[in-house]
């Protein structure tokens, strides 16, 4: 399944990831960070701390730790992922 990051402050995309089906099939726990790495570099600052990311999925323990050094302020995603390891009982 293809999962999708879009990081957003004030209303406004601020990282956007473009990537292929087969790397979407190969890395798709990566989207988060790439679109947070993208996000920040728009802002000049690795602290997204005003920030919105919105997911397909629920937060995958890798990612998450890379939202909270970040310090995105909320995540909002679609769907809890039953594979994940902070998916709900």
């Amino acid at each position: 399944m293809p999962v999708g990051a879009l990081p957003m402050l004030n209303e406004e995309v601020i990282g956007e990831v473009e990537s292929s089906d087969r790397e979407q099939a190969t890395r798709p726990l990566t989207r988060k960070i790439v679109a947070m790495r993208a996000g920040a570099a728009a802002l000049g600052n690795y602290r997204l701390s005003n920030a919105t990311l919105y997911v397909t999925l629920d937060r995958a323990a890798m990612c998450m730790g890379a939202v909270l050094n970040a310090r995105v302020a909320r995540v909002v995603f679609g769907a809890w992922d039953a594979k994940a390891a902070l998916a709900a009982a």
